[in-house]
């Protein structure tokens, strides 16, 4: 459908992609074991084979859809996981098949690796989504009103909010929101 009307399906893709690729891991650990008897089925090796090819451009799509996103409306904790989530796979399809799905042990291993990585230490997802969302929220509000001082108090942020252009008071208003949303103390 994509390629017949050239347009971007609305919202779902990375939904679809991560249970599919989920579908995908499990097809492969309950294969496995299968090509190592005398009697694989030349289907089964097929299978393992290809597969992973067969993700690839849904990959892509993913991928497509997460940049979109993030240009769009902005980086989340949840996007950053989920650009993370979207690099393993390609690992993962990548990695089948080069070894030819010879070796399967490294696929949860590499995924609780990076989930660790990207979760604990000063580097972790939730510290870098803050410092990006207040390093852009002063910014804008500097190039838009020189002079403010930070923190804003309530009065100070709702003044910014009524005199400003609508397109300086969307963007302001939906980080200044998710940043206190799950940042409160800051």
């Amino acid at each position: 459908k994509i390629l017949f009307s050239w347009e971007l399906p609305r919202g779902w893709v990375s939904w679809l992609v991560s249970v599919s690729m989920l579908c995908l891991v499990l097809v492969v650990f309950f294969i496995y074991p299968v090509q190592f008897r005398s009697t694989e089925s030349r289907l089964d090796r097929r299978i393992l084979r290809w597969l992973p090819a067969v993700f690839l451009p849904l990959l892509l799509l993913m991928s497509i859809g997460i940049v979109r996103r993030i240009s769009d409306y902005g980086i989340t904790v949840v996007r950053l996981y989920l650009v993370l989530f979207n690099a393993w796979c390609y690992l993962v399809c990548i990695g089948l098949i080069v070894c030819k799905s010879r070796r399967i042990k490294w696929i949860p291993l590499s995924f609780i690796v990076l989930l660790l990585l990207a979760s604990v230490g000063p580097q972790n997802f939730t510290s870098v989504t803050r410092r990006t969302l207040l390093r852009q929220i002063r910014r804008e509000v500097n190039a838009g009103f020189p002079g403010v001082v930070f923190p804003l108090d309530s009065v100070a942020y709702d003044s910014l909010m009524t005199s400003g252009d609508s397109a300086f008071v969307s963007a302001v208003d939906s980080r200044m929101e998710y940043v206190s949303g799950n940042f409160p103390a800051e």
